[in-house]
């Protein structure tokens, strides 16, 4: 699987995909300079296995074409208070929740947040494909932060359509709160009918939102 790494703005992204192959580069080692304050030294080769070296060719983005519709897959998985990350919420255990609450839970912070993620998801369904699949997700509890949010986008755009949770991410039956080995760890049913949210309790993971969306390839 070959992958580029974009630094950018991710509600303005619009690079297409490559025309062609990407070259594969191969990083062999990671070495520290010694006595010098440089970054780190990353010695790259090109990945010369004769199954890829007659094949590939260097390709270029040509941004001017823009990339609308152009992404059969799509991930945003975007910026969120990170109040369902176990990880993340530990740090504050032995600190005054005092904290969380006004470093995170300002509402301008959240207000700022919430039209940031509409506008990553907004440009993320911009950029895929007809019949494409994407993913939008957060580690938050938060309605706001999640259905809302893909509520807004169902509404403004009548093309965009949730789909149907895979077979092995199917919710545990609403009466399994604790979870069967059948179900260990499967998610509840979101808020809105084929979202997703795992849960500590449930799921015996961090806390997540997951929704799946497609654009019909039939709408206006």
């Amino acid at each position: 699987m070959s992958a580029r790494l974009f630094q950018c703005d991710g509600t303005a992204f619009n690079v297409p995909p490559p025309s062609a192959p990407i070259r594969h580069i191969r990083i062999n080692s990671v070495t520290p300079q010694k006595n010098s304050k440089k970054r780190k030294h990353r010695k790259m080769t090109d990945d010369t296995s004769s199954s890829s070296a007659a094949s590939v060719i260097r390709s270029e983005p040509q941004d001017e074409k823009g990339a609308e519709g152009m992404y059969e897959r799509v991930l945003v998985d975007a910026e969120c208070t990170h109040d369902g990350s176990i990880k993340h919420m530990l740090k504050y255990k032995d600190k005054d929740w005092k904290d969380f609450e006004t470093k995170v839970l300002v509402p301008e912070r959240l207000q700022s947040l919430s039209k940031l993620q509409y506008n990553l998801l907004k440009n993320g369904f911009r950029l895929l494909k007809s019949g494409g699949v994407l993913v939008y997700s957060t580690c938050s509890f938060c309605k706001a932060q999640n259905e809302e949010i893909v509520s807004q986008l169902l509404k403004d755009f009548s093309r965009a359509r949730l789909l149907s949770p895979p077979p092995l991410l199917h919710p545990s039956p609403s009466n399994d709160s604790q979870g069967s080995a059948d179900h260990k760890y499967r998610p509840k049913m979101g808020l809105i009918e084929n979202t997703l949210r795992f849960d500590p309790i449930t799921s015996h993971t961090s806390g997540l939102f997951i929704a799946r969306i497609t654009k019909d390839p039939n709408g206006n």
